[in-house]
């Protein structure tokens, strides 16, 4: 999927401040039918990236891309490209397709994080909305849907983090309902009140307040603090003028925002606090959620050409959705989709290390209509295909279609500074990702433990003669964080090194991280973190859990 940046001629600079950046996934309008269209949003950094996969006119299969940026009024516009007399991606060594101009521009206006507008060649706009699959929703009076009905913000039970890198501010959540609309049966007005487990004692007293179809009009949540924790503690204060409104609430993001000081306003132009779900699952204290799920967004084949194929993956609690792009055998294009949840065990054929998985059909439509289009009709199921997932790293996987040999694929960036890391494919082509320069959240997982910090890529002061492996350091800079000090990872290596060295303000012989390069994603990172003082996670001789980094406050500059 190369291609999609540079055919179109995109000079990826920076903008000022985009005011809503829309939810990356998988989005779809309010009248689409049960098997019809729909839209992969992926933003890195100020670019954003659209696919649109839908049908002709006369209902034959289509996909269209663009590429751009969204302005400060939420609005992206911009040419549509569709490509033809292609290859299909399980093909050995696929080749390069043709650019069409199908004279087709989109337009997304986007109104929140999770519901914005579709308008193609300036027909009627469409609202669209974020596609949920793999969460509960729980309806609210306070929003309705452009149908009448009554809006459902997702559940957000379970584990988050949220941080701002302009106040220094960051707080891990394990949020569970503790009264209100799932009372059997509902008390009347009511909200929703969720509770954070990570509370310890002499912690801020704290819990989320969000409304139900039986409590207050406002369409946000807020958090309600103790009055005496927020005139002793700035944090508690800080945390006391936090909101999100309830279309901001996504399946794996919120997007907060920071009520200033004597003000009572509510606004989407207040300071934005980022959170993100951790896609993790456990039952008890010593649980370890080991699996890996694939980076959101694009990924493509090592050997796709320069105008090829694409695949899309979108994970929601345990369910992955997988989009393929690619071309039938009469070189037009066509486009697959599928879900499974992740195992561990049994992985098959399993020489790439992998240590997620999963099996599942794949399916192609025909004889759908046009996204667009006022009066859409269901499609129909045209081709179907066993798949098989194989995960190695949150960047590295292997996907093969029916008895076919694995493929290998890896994450697709497009909007940071590339890093090529002294490591190579069995093809020769070197393992290249996203520079982790900039600002990142950090959270424990399974824990309470989350700090900011931002890696500036330190000054590359060559030797002479050079050493056997030459390694790039990312210093942590940022003024609050206490855990790690740098990252170094490698640029050219004499030996074996698939990992970057962790190094920790307070060195402990007990302690031991790594972060696996093909774990380094555009805008997540997992590090790998075995403790030996910590008796109480895993088992013998392990003792280890993670530790799980988000990019935040893009567009950001390290």
């Amino acid at each position: 999927m190369i291609f999609i940046v540079s055919v179109l001629g995109m000079m990826l600079t920076s903008s000022v401040g985009a005011k809503i950046i829309p939810s990356d996934g998988l989005w779809q309008t309010y009248d689409d039918p049960a098997i019809g269209s729909g839209i992969n949003i992926r933003t890195q950094g100020d670019i954003t990236m659209v696919i649109v996969y839908t049908y002709r006119d006369d209902g034959s299969p289509v996909w269209y891309f663009a590429t751009g940026e969204i302005d400060a009024n939420g609005v992206f516009r911009a040419a549509m490209g569709e490509t033809k007399n292609g290859e299909n991606l399980f093909n050995d060594n696929p080749q390069t397709a043709d650019i069409v101009n199908p004279n087709k521009t989109i337009e997304l206006v986007f109104n929140a994080t999770e519901t914005g507008t579709l308008s193609i060649n300036d027909s009627e706009p469409k609202p669209i909305h974020t596609y949920r699959f793999g969460i509960e929703g729980i309806e609210t009076a306070q929003l309705t849907t452009p149908s009448g009905d009554s809006y459902q913000f997702p559940d957000i039970t379970g584990q988050w983090v949220m941080g701002n890198a302009d106040d220094n501010f960051d707080i891990s959540f394990n949020f569970y309902t503790y009264y209100g609309g799932l009372q059997d049966p509902p008390e009347p007005n009511f909200p929703y009140y969720y509770l954070n487990d990570f509370i310890q004692s002499g912690d801020i007293s704290h819990r989320l307040r969000c409304p139900t179809l039986r409590s207050y009009d406002e369409p946000y949540c807020e958090f309600r603090v103790d009055p005496y924790d927020i005139q002793t503690s700035e944090k508690a204060e800080l945390l006391s003028r936090l909101y999100v409104f309830l279309d901001d609430i996504g399946m794996n993001t919120m997007t907060f925002h920071l009520q200033p000081k004597d003000d009572d306003s509510y606004s989407r132009d207040h300071p934005v606090y980022q959170a993100f779900r951790l896609n993790t699952e456990f039952e008890d204290p010593n649980d370890i959620d080991t699996r890996t799920f694939p980076s959101e967004g694009l990924w493509r084949t090592l050997d796709d050409p320069h105008i090829g194929s694409g695949i899309n993956f979108h994970s929601q609690d345990d369910v992955v959705m997988m989009t393929v792009y690619t071309y039938d055998d009469n070189g037009d294009p066509i486009w697959y989709m599928t879900t499974g949840e992740l195992m561990t065990e049994d992985v098959p054929g399993n020489s790439y290390n992998a240590n997620s998985w999963f099996s599942s059909k794949m399916f192609s439509t025909k004889n759908g209509t046009p996204i667009e289009s006022s009066s859409p009709m269901a499609a129909e199921v045209d081709q179907v295909h066993d798949v098989t997932l194989l995960l190695s790293g949150q960047q590295m996987a292997q996907l093969s279609q029916d008895t076919g040999d694995f493929k290998t694929i890896q994450g697709y960036q497009f909007g940071y500074p590339e890093f090529v890391a002294g490591q190579f494919f069995d093809n020769g082509d070197p393992l290249k990702f996203a520079s982790p320069e900039g600002w990142w959240l950090m959270a424990e997982e399974n824990g309470s433990e989350s700090a900011l910090l931002h890696l500036v890529k330190e000054s590359n002061n060559k030797l002479s003669p050079p050493p056997p492996t030459d390694w790039v350091r990312f210093n942590n800079v940022a003024p609050t964080s206490s855990w790690i000090d740098a990252i170094r990872c490698p640029k050219t290596s004499a030996g074996f090194w698939n990992r970057c060295q962790v190094f920790m303000t307070v060195p402990d012989n007990a302690v031991s991280n790594s972060l696996q390069l093909t774990n380094i994603g555009v805008d997540a990172m997992r590090i790998y973190h075995r403790d030996e003082n910590r008796t109480d996670i895993g088992d013998y001789p392990y003792y280890y859990f993670y530790y799980n980094f988000y990019r935040i406050n893009p567009p950001m500059q390290p």
